[in-house]
């Protein structure tokens, strides 16, 4: 076997060698000169009496020969043998650099060729693992952010999750005032308004002095108010609102993504006055009532409208009137009286407002046509209003027994129901999803099939749910806020 290497191709021969060379070439020159013809070595003719150890040696496997360069630093992918081919070998002459940079080259391409085609394939695997990944645990809502949290979640646990569950901060807090949003979960305690992402981190947390705290918030926007008092807060995000206070007591309040905002008080020179503020927190419009008190007010997405309840009685029977107004002018557009109907909220976030109230529901289309849906049930266990639908459960007991659920889209003539054996005791919705909160455990309903397709446990003091995206849902204890993974039903 042969072992080439850059600059070590000649032999050194010995002195006696040489002597023998030079007296060889001096007996061929003598010969020649008398006429002889030099005497040449006939080649050795195989014959068949070869010998067994011949035989063994023909036989024998011809040893690779590979050639390694010397002056490679050492971790350079380069420096591996690199197999020759027999004509290679053949054709191969050691004292020709050029032959030799030729299979360095080869070798040199063949190994950026392999690498870079591993380096493909490898990226390649990488990016469809990670939308398979997104695809099983972003949801329907195809958010990154919610992937990553999810995933977290799937395989740490929730209660391992980066930050839940959060300690309130407060000693209490209603479930009226928590809510999601935008996938983050909002909650109004006795002394702050705070919102947290998914992964338990504090986006903001606005401190507040109301007695009895209530709050609005759209599109990033809020308003706190003391209920039965007179001050409130507006703000928009992390930034700190400014601090308000009206003349009469402010019953309801509610900001639009407009950014324009109303409170409804009762005045001491009217039954009730309604005042819409502009989003530089300049009076717009305003507009008293004579009679029937003020229940709740709010105002249209695009800011050009206004809605508002009051309640009266006629001989012993409550009623509630609904009146709508455009802002341009000073009465109302339209007016609805309900019959032995309490209306309690009006959630305005589409073309079409509607109103909640014990007995029935309304709906007012942007044409100002009302529909009225009379439950069949006498109480409201719960209610959720989330993507022009509204969502209102109804038992036909006060604390336990069977209920119903009513799905409003769009409006109140547009109604499907579920009936359930057990009592809701919390709704909230998100895209095509609805989570009920039964017996301390979340349902998860498919809007259009009307069927579980997935659930998870809550623990034993949960209070409220909101659902963060379509695989998880926040929930309000009576210290803490946790989240929930919801695990698919077989």
């Amino acid at each position: 076997m042969a072992l080439f290497k850059k600059g070590k191709h000649s032999e050194n021969k010995s002195s006696k060698a040489l002597k023998e060379e030079k007296d060889s070439i001096a007996e061929i020159e003598n010969k020649e000169d008398f006429g002889e013809a030099p005497e040449t070595e006939k080649p050795e003719e195989k014959t068949e009496n070869t010998s067994d150890n011949e035989k063994k040696e023909e036989a024998k496997p011809k040893k690779e020969i590979i050639i390694r360069e010397k002056d490679v630093d050492e971790g350079d992918f380069y420096d591996s043998p690199v197999e020759i081919s027999e004509e290679e070998l053949l054709s191969y002459d050691p004292d020709s650099e050029e032959d030799l940079d030729g299979v360095k080259k080869r070798k040199r391409d063949d190994k950026k060729k392999h690498t870079l085609r591993n380096a493909i394939l490898i990226s390649l695997a990488v990016i469809v693992l990670c939308s398979a990944l997104i695809f099983i645990f972003a949801g329907s809502s195809y958010s990154f952010k919610n992937a990553l949290i999810n995933i977290q979640n799937w395989f740490m646990g929730t209660d391992a999750g980066d930050g839940y569950p959060v300690s309130l901060t407060g000693s209490s807090a209603d479930k009226m005032g928590f809510f999601s949003q935008q996938s983050d979960a909002f909650v109004l305690t006795d002394s702050s308004f705070t919102s947290m992402s998914l992964s338990g981190e504090t986006n903001f947390s606005h401190r507040h002095s109301s007695s009895l705290p209530s709050v609005s918030y759209s599109d990033g926007k809020y308003i706190i108010y003391d209920m039965g008092s007179t001050s409130y807060i507006v703000g928009k995000g992390s930034e700190a609102g400014e601090k308000f206070v009206s003349e009469n007591n402010i019953n309801s309040a509610d900001i639009s993504k407009s950014g324009k905002y109303c409170i409804f008080t009762q005045s001491q020179d009217y039954a009730a006055e309604l005042l819409v503020y502009n989003e530089n927190h300049e009076l717009s419009f305003t507009y008293k009532y004579a009679e029937n008190y003020p229940v709740a007010a709010a105002v249209s997405p695009d800011g050009k409208k206004a809605c508002a309840v009051t309640v009266n009685e006629n001989g012993g029977e409550l009623y509630s009137v609904i009146a709508v107004f455009e802002l341009n002018k000073e009465e109302p557009v339209a007016q609805y009286v309900s019959a032995g109907n309490f209306i309690t909220e009006l959630h305005w976030e589409s073309g079409s407002v509607f109103a909640l109230g014990d007995k029935a529901a309304i709906s007012c289309d942007s044409y100002n046509n009302f529909v009225e849906y009379v439950y069949d049930g006498n109480v409201v266990t719960a209610a959720d209003y989330n993507g022009g639908k509204l969502f209102v459960s109804v038992s036909d007991y006060e604390y336990a027994g069977s209920s119903v659920l009513y799905i409003f889209d769009g409006s109140a003539s547009n109604v499907r129901k579920i009936e359930l054996s057990e009592r809701i005791e919390d709704i909230s919705a998100y895209g095509n999803y609805v989570s009920l909160l039964i017996k301390k455990k979340v349902y998860c309903y498919d809007l259009y099939s009307l069927s579980v397709v997935a659930s998870g446990d809550a623990a034993y003091d949960t209070l409220s749910i909101a659902m963060a995206n379509d695989t998880g849902v926040y929930t309000l204890g009576v210290t803490e806020v946790n989240f929930v993974h919801l695990s698919s039903e077989p």
